[in-house]
This record gives C-alpha cells, structure tokens and sequence, in this order.
C-alpha cells in the first residue's frame, strides 16, 4: 500500500490552496494539494512537498 497525503492550509490572507483537478470525461473539480510519500519521508514533509509541486508555491 502506497501511503498518501493531503495539505489543508489556511494562509494568513485566509485563502487555502486548492488544485483544479481535470481529466477527460470527468468534470472538472478543486482538490486539496497531495501525493505519495516517498521512502525515509516523514508526513508532514511530503505534503509540504507535495503542496509545493501541486500549486507551484514556495512552501505552502
């Protein structure tokens, strides 16, 4: 089993990041940044990782 993770952060300016999910065949829909967690990680850091990649943000 693959462990997963997910970012739910509330900024100072009360904005949260949020992906917009698209796929073919699928409506579209807005996700909480996430991802797999890679060997030796620990949670915390992989969904601040994560987070990063999905929104293109500079720690989350």
């Amino acid at each position: 089993m693959i462990e997963r993770v997910r970012h739910a952060h509330v900024t100072a300016d009360e904005t949260m990041p949020v992906i917009r999910r698209t796929r073919p065949g699928i409506p579209e829909r807005w996700v909480l940044p996430g991802g797999g967690v890679e060997a030796g990680d620990e949670s915390r850091e992989a969904a601040l990782r994560e987070c990063d990649l999905g929104t293109g943000r500079d720690r989350c």
